[in-house]
């Protein structure tokens, strides 16, 4: 009866210390990236509720051209099949 009980609370030991470790491999190595995300952002809003410069025709066309070329390239970088760490 003991030696049940042990083998059971060892086998939960295992599975909880591997689903933690799937927990730290799946979590971004950079944890920065969120809160600079978020501080970009809150910069882009006071921007916008200042209105510091107004958008020209061909500012928005420039900003749409730079966009659809990371869009390009984040699309060549997930399918070039590299195996990413």
């Amino acid at each position: 009866m003991k030696s049940t009980i042990g083998f059971m609370l060892a086998s939960i030991a295992l599975v909880a210390g591997q689903a933690h470790a799937e927990q730290e491999r799946d979590r971004p190595r950079d944890p920065g990236v969120k809160q600079r995300q978020h501080y970009q952002q809150q910069r882009i809003n006071q921007g916008v509720r200042q209105q510091e410069k107004p958008v020209r025709r061909e500012d928005r066309k420039d900003l749409h051209q730079d966009i659809n070329n990371l869009s390009k390239e984040i699309y060549q970088e997930k399918h070039d099949g590299e195996v990413r760490q």
